[in-house]
């Protein structure tokens, strides 16, 4: 039975983290698109995917897997990683809102 969402919100700045199947980088970086609430009271982040010319919401892999991160909490070494796996839009993206640290 599927959980009802009763709201959505932007995931400004927000990534999945996990680790990376990849020996050239530790982790993997994806960057969520909303967050959800559900009508038991939980949420989750949702990351966003295509396929040929449709675009759908899905949920990152369970939770053991991973953890949800703020762009602020990244270290420079962090977010460099992310951004050389090119999942971040970085400045090209006008709605990437970059902190100064």
């Amino acid at each position: 039975m599927s959980k009802k969402i009763v709201s959505i919100t932007q995931a400004d700045n927000w990534f999945f983290c996990q680790e990376s199947k990849s020996r050239d980088t530790p982790h993997s970086y994806t960057r969520l698109s909303v967050w959800v609430a559900y009508e038991d009271g939980s949420a989750s982040g949702l990351l966003s995917s295509h396929s040929g010319q449709s675009f759908e919401l899905s949920h990152p892999p369970a939770q053991g897997d991973g953890f949800y991160i703020h762009w602020d909490e990244l270290n420079p070494e962090q977010r460099n990683e992310a951004l050389m796996q090119g999942k971040i839009p970085g400045s090209a993206h006008p709605g990437f809102q970059q902190s100064e640290s």
